[in-house]
């Protein structure tokens, strides 16, 4: 099971197609959170949050071939980041909702 995971969080990093993906997700997302600021006057936290975690995650995916490590630890930011939203909508969703 542990090696299974360090596979899929150390492997290569994937190269263009996942990238672009990744990059325009977080281009969406930062879209929608400065649509809600403008309209709405609100702050939309998870929006940014999710941004920032799929940015880390482009650019995991972005990265030289041989940058297996960095692209772990970019990995698992992006993982923490994430559970860190779930987490904060589990305990104080008045913040993130």
């Amino acid at each position: 099971m542990i090696s299974r995971i360090r596979n899929a969080l150390f492997r290569e990093p994937s190269g263009r197609p996942q990238t672009l993906v990744m990059f325009s997700g977080a281009v969406g997302l930062s879209g929608l959170a400065g649509y809600g600021y403008v309209v709405g006057g609100t702050t939309l936290i998870g929006s940014l949050t999710m941004a920032v975690g799929f940015a880390l995650s482009g650019v995991a995916e972005a990265l030289p071939a041989g940058r297996r490590r960095t692209a772990g630890g970019l990995r698992i930011a992006a993982i923490v980041l994430m559970l860190s939203l779930i987490g904060g909508v589990a305990f104080a969703p008045e913040y993130i909702v």
